[in-house]
């Protein structure tokens, strides 16, 4: 990301080893750091047992994107790409070696009651949760630091509901009745709602039925921003 125009980076540069929720390592800025306390044997039982003792990537994320929120002030533009991985599928052990055997999340944010579920569908539930409650940390941080109305915040996937690592689109209707799901190019594997927030602009509640694609984005925050610009071609 530092050779493509952003000024900091923190997290995983290759989708291969994103599928691992418990890294040995992450980069930050251009170097390699270690996560000492992912080296420890890690499963599922032991990382819901102890959350604390292990680092989450939806953590490192969220905390780092934070921690950036908070050195900046209202006036100057910025750019924040926060791209979490859950509720992808993924594992416990080290990514890209290992397989996907579930939706590891630290904990069970009281889905452990359906003891009538499967495991991989609470801790899918759970994950869902999870990232609901970093984004909100998120998004207070905006308003703690007088941002918050003047900040559009985009949340989006990137492909409809998948059917992996254990996960099943049926049990909760993850694809709201549209054929085919992740892979596929019926609507179910590309087409997936999307939220924008920016109070005073955006009406709470408005629902939009436009569709637009990711190559709609950079022309869209260069509408909102006024700019000039010219597309150029790649050669």
């Amino acid at each position: 990301p530092l050779d493509f125009g952003f000024d900091r980076f923190a997290g995983q540069p290759s989708q291969l080893y994103c599928h691992n929720m418990y890294p040995a390592d992450w980069t930050v800025g251009g170097r390699v750091e270690p996560l000492p306390l992912n080296l420890k044997p890690r499963s599922r039982r032991l990382c819901m047992a102890r959350p604390d003792a292990y680092n989450y990537t939806t953590d490192l994320f969220a905390d780092a994107a934070i921690g950036w929120l908070r050195t900046r002030t209202p006036g100057p533009p910025f750019f924040a790409y926060v791209s979490f991985t859950v509720p992808h599928a993924g594992g416990w052990d080290q990514a890209p070696h290992a397989a996907e055997e579930g939706q590891p999340v630290p904990r069970g944010l009281g889905y452990d009651p359906h003891g009538d579920w499967p495991a991989v569908e609470r801790d899918h539930a759970a994950s869902v949760t999870y990232l609901d409650g970093r984004v909100g940390d998120l998004l207070q941080t905006l308003a703690e630091r007088g941002l918050e109305r003047s900040t559009a915040v985009f949340f989006a996937s990137d492909n409809g509901a998948h059917e992996e690592g254990g996960h099943r689109i049926g049990f909760f209707n993850s694809t709201g009745g549209l054929r085919g799901h992740k892979r596929a190019f019926y609507e179910g594997g590309v087409r997936s709602p999307s939220v924008v927030r920016w109070p005073g602009v955006t009406p709470p509640g408005a629902v939009s039925d436009v569709p637009w694609a990711f190559w709609d984005v950079l022309p869209t925050l260069l509408e909102i921003l006024e700019a000039e610009y010219v597309f150029m071609s790649p050669n």
